[in-house]
């Protein structure tokens, strides 16, 4: 019997614990204020969204997602990068709303679609779209006082027609990258496939050129990496200082 009610005590214990630290996870979430969180729209097969990140609230947050948008303005957003093959950049301007809410309830908004950098002259292609969350890739508020890695991390986002990397932010003054690339590694695309972000330590990245290097010697998973035809899309670094 006094076994029982000790292990009765350690469960309700933990439960108390695990439900007072997400209290005040959820608490720190509802300190953020509503705001215009701009995002990188990457992709043609499928799109992705990265928010563009500051180390002060409540843009504080490194987030990589998997979008929707109807056929309709899909097709727009595909026709208008056909007809503007040197323009890299689109950008989403969606309404306001508390960023975090996405780790809850939050599915969807509505944005507009740029051609350049919403904030920086873009040309607005859509309006009032109806953009949907089909997946939560990647999260992570940023700590301006974390420790940088020794190497560069990067995160290998995308699917099995188109494959992006995103430079792993960590501490200020730091940068955002996204390149497009493609690689053949089979653990890498797998991993795709279920709609998961691989983290990649990248030595050979030269950082005064802001492009990656043909990682030709890098194994993961005892397999060669093998990143071709990489292109940077985005690079920050004022916003990030």
């Amino acid at each position: 019997m006094n076994n029982y009610r000790h292990f009765i005590i350690c469960a309700l214990s933990t439960f108390l614990l695990f439900l007072s630290i997400n209290l005040l996870k959820a608490q720190e979430h509802k300190m953020d204020r509503p705001s215009v969180h701009g995002m990188l729209l990457l992709g043609n097969s499928s799109l992705y969204g990265s928010h563009l990140p500051m180390f002060h609230s409540p843009h504080d947050y490194q987030v990589l997602l998997q979008l929707s948008i109807s056929n309709k303005d899909k097709e727009a957003y595909i026709k208008d990068r056909f007809d503007h093959p040197n323009e890299n950049v689109y950008t989403l301007e969606p309404e306001v709303f508390v960023l975090p809410e996405i780790l809850e309830n939050r599915k969807s908004f509505k944005g507009n679609i740029y051609r350049g950098h919403f904030e920086r002259g873009g040309v607005e292609i859509l309006k009032n779209v109806e953009v949907h969350i089909d997946k939560l890739l990647y999260f992570r508020k940023l700590n301006p006082l974390a420790t940088k890695d020794k190497l560069p991390t990067y995160l290998l986002f995308g699917d099995q027609n188109e494959q992006f990397i995103a430079h792993s932010i960590k501490a200020r003054p730091d940068f955002d990258e996204l390149l497009s690339l493609q690689t053949r590694n089979t653990a890498v695309l797998d991993s795709l496939k279920k709609g998961k972000v691989v983290e990649i330590q990248l030595p050979e990245l030269d950082l005064k050129k802001t492009y990656l290097k043909k990682q030709s010697g890098i194994l993961l998973n005892g397999e060669k990496l093998n990143l071709y035809h990489s292109k940077q899309i985005y690079i920050e670094f004022d916003d990030l200082k």
